[in-house]
């Protein structure tokens, strides 16, 4: 014959019951800063300010991390407790997605055109330039260029498999101080490499593979 089953001590269930109730207090609080918060963190994502990196896992698995592009933000559904984002059309899934600021802007027409019925042919578009002065980004992007490899080494050292932009910069000023030692060629302070560094590099990102 089977035994009464004990009674449940009311200590350990009053105190189970306060657990759940802090636990599902934070989660309500968490939801509500989300949704307080999202419409601002989408305009900055589609304005270029704000870029996101993830690794595709649907509906085919890339084999390395890519920019998910600023041009599909009113698309994009935020999963911000499991670190992943998807699409409302196409099914496209990203996980561990991590986001940096670039402190630039995209001009605010940049993004008016429609977006295309086949996601997958904009991932490779490159950011829009902003306009301004005579720029350094030639010269900075010939240094990533030369010094890709190198600077994805040292990316894939740290946990968010992106450069520190200081890093970076210091290896692309030392390339850009030997390459143009004797040729007169004016090149960027280091403080400027810093600064536009993220943005150049997010463009070049979407263009070429990760080092694996």
């Amino acid at each position: 014959m089977f035994g009464i089953p004990p009674k449940p001590d009311p200590f350990l269930a009053a105190r189970f019951e306060k657990q759940q109730a802090r636990y599902d207090a934070a989660v309500q609080r968490r939801q509500e800063a989300w949704q307080a918060l999202e419409p601002g963190f989408r305009k900055r994502v589609a304005s270029g300010e704000v870029v996101l990196e993830g690794l595709q896992c649907a509906p085919v698995l890339a084999t390395a991390r890519s920019v998910i592009p600023a041009l599909w933000a009113r698309l994009l559904i935020f999963n911000t407790a499991g670190n992943e984002i998807s699409t409302t059309v196409q099914n496209l899934k990203f996980m561990d997605v991590t986001a940096y600021h670039t402190g630039q802007r995209i001009r605010a027409d940049a993004g008016a055109a429609a977006l295309p019925d086949d996601l997958s042919a904009a991932a490779t578009i490159p950011a829009p330039r902003p306009r301004g002065r005579e720029s350094y980004e030639p010269l900075i992007e010939a240094a990533l260029d030369a010094n890709w490899d190198k600077v994805q080494e040292r990316a894939a050292r740290h946990p968010e498999q992106r450069p520190v932009w200081s890093e970076a910069a210091k290896i692309l000023h030392n390339w850009l101080r030997k390459e143009h030692r004797d040729d007169g060629q004016k090149i960027p302070h280091f403080d400027t490499i810093r600064t536009r560094l993220s943005q150049i590099y997010a463009r070049r990102l979407s263009e070429k593979p990760v080092r694996k």
